[in-house]
Order: structure tokens, then C-alpha cells, then sequence
């Protein structure tokens, strides 16, 4: 009995971590802890999303878009915004700075010419109820290599595409951006 209680002490010793070697590996955890409460600590980027109005006419072309929300003291949303929505509110995988595998590039401008580019994903988007998933909404954003055709937003399936700014397809509507 006595050998067997002195091998369990000596397998004891000879496994059982040092004081040195637990606090070495306590230092370990907090740093691995401290790295963690640092990245929670980083600046969270939000995004605003526009306040849109409802539907406030559809069959109009994308000059007549604008002067309606102009009309009213707003504006046209532009391409990014609405993809913004389709993001937030319906779902869609959305927006990338930088290309990635399954997002394709929206190159738009404002009207001053100004290049606003980005990457867009739709896969995940959901159809919104009503006529918001009935109709394809203007953009103030234009293509920069022919400013004769605008982004538009399919409310049904989520894409983004430019079409000409003349015409007033009877799929086409407006809605604006409400001011701050």
C-alpha cells in the first residue's frame, strides 16, 4: 500500500503545473480577455438610414422624380441609400467597399459628378408586402459614363439596375428622402 501511495504522489508532483507555469497561463487568458474587451471597445459604424417617404407617384421618369421630391423640400434618394434600406429592412447581404464573390458594382455619381462606387449583394432580400415590392424606385445616383441613365431599386427581388431617365415605365415610382 505504501508503493502505490508513492507512486500517486509522485505522478502527483511529477504532472501537477508549477505555481510559475499556472500564472503564466492565467497571463495568457487576461491578456487573450483584455484583446477581447479592446476590439468590443472599437467605434461601431452605424448606419443612418434614410427617412423615405411612402410611394408619392409611379409612371414617372426620373426628371420628374426629382422635381417631386424637389417640390416638396426633399430629394432622391441616391443608389446607395436604397441599397442601404434593402439591407436593413429587407435583408439583403448589402454593401461592400471592396469586391468580393457574389456582389457586383454600382457605379454611380451625383449630379455634380461627384463618384460614389460600391459593391452590392442582394442574395437574402426579402420581397416588402404591398407596393413596396410592386415597383422599381428612382435614384438621384447616374451612371458617370452616360448620365442618361439612373440607378434604379427593384422593390421586388432587390437588384439594382440603371435605366434611362426618360422613361416613365409603369413600373417606376418615387419615393423621397424626408429631411433630418
Amino acid at each position: 500500500m505504501k508503493s502505490f501511495i508513492a507512486i500517486a504522489v509522485l505522478g502527483m508532483v511529477l504532472f501537477a503545473k508549477s505555481p510559475l507555469v499556472q500564472a503564466q497561463e492565467c497571463q495568457q487568458q487576461l491578456n487573450e480577455a483584455l484583446r477581447q474587451i479592446r476590439e468590443l471597445q472599437q467605434p461601431v459604424v452605424r448606419l443612418t438610414l434614410p427617412k423615405l417617404t411612402g410611394i408619392l407617384k409611379t409612371r414617372v421618369t426620373q426628371y420628374q422624380a426629382d422635381r417631386i421630391c424637389k417640390d416638396k423640400g426633399m430629394r432622391l434618394p441616391t443608389a446607395r441609400e436604397l441599397v442601404q434600406v434593402a439591407q436593413i429592412e429587407n435583408g439583403a447581404e448589402g454593401v461592400s467597399e471592396t469586391k468580393r464573390d457574389g456582389y457586383y458594382l454600382v457605379k454611380g455619381s451625383d449630379s455634380a459628378g461627384n463618384p460614389d462606387h460600391f459593391y452590392f449583394s442582394p442574395k437574402g432580400y426579402k420581397r416588402p408586402s404591398r407596393d413596396l415590392g410592386e415597383y422599381w424606385f428612382w435614384s438621384s445616383s447616374v451612371r458617370p459614363d452616360d448620365s442618361d441613365y439612373a440607378y434604379v431599386l427593384g422593390g421586388g427581388v432587390g437588384l439594382i439596375d440603371y435605366l434611362s431617365r426618360s422613361n416613365a415605365y409603369s413600373y417606376n415610382a418615387v419615393r423621397c428622402v424626408r429631411s433630418r
